[in-house]
């Protein structure tokens, strides 16, 4: 499983920047959003919002996370309600505007700076990706650091993501 994350111009197919990481990381992204501060919530109109408002009128379940587990744990399957689904990390970032989605990037990069060892210490122990650049791999803060770059304009940007 992966994330894919664009910066697009709205209303122009082709000026859009795109990355993709492997979910095995998104541990690393979950703490360094708790340490800031950074609320798990929808951006009210993205395409993650209407994704939970079809599900909640389909009768679907959501998954929850039960007391003491851990992101990549089991989940516990519920009937869906208006609050239930939990959005990931990557749909906190949907549909945010350009400068938004730049503020949680920067407290993200922010807190691994503070403590890079503790986020050492959640490489993935597969080998599916890495906290740090390698001459194979950009790393986990290798990809935040392009898309912060990429963001770092005047122009309007919307942030699409999806996992």
């Amino acid at each position: 499983m992966s994330w894919d994350v664009t910066l697009r111009v709205p209303g122009v197919s082709w000026a859009s920047e795109s990355w993709n990481y492997t979910s095995n990381t998104s541990p690393m992204i979950y703490e360094a959003m708790r340490r800031a501060g950074i609320p798990l919530e929808h951006w009210p109109g993205s395409n993650a919002e209407r994704w939970r408002m079809e599900r909640f009128a389909n009768g679907s379940k959501c998954g929850k996370r039960g007391p003491g587990q851990k992101t990549l744990d089991d989940l516990i399957w519920t009937p869906c309600t208006m609050t239930c689904c939990e959005p990931s990390w990557w749909q906190t970032l949907d549909g945010r505007p350009g400068p938004e989605g730049l503020k949680i990037l920067v407290a993200v990069v922010e807190q691994w700076d503070a403590d890079p060892d503790r986020f050492r210490a959640m490489n993935p122990r597969n080998g599916w990706g890495r906290f740090d650049t390698d001459e194979d791999d950009p790393g986990l803060r290798g990809v935040f650091t392009e898309m912060i770059a990429a963001a770092t304009t005047e122009a309007a940007l919307v942030w699409e993501a999806s996992g």
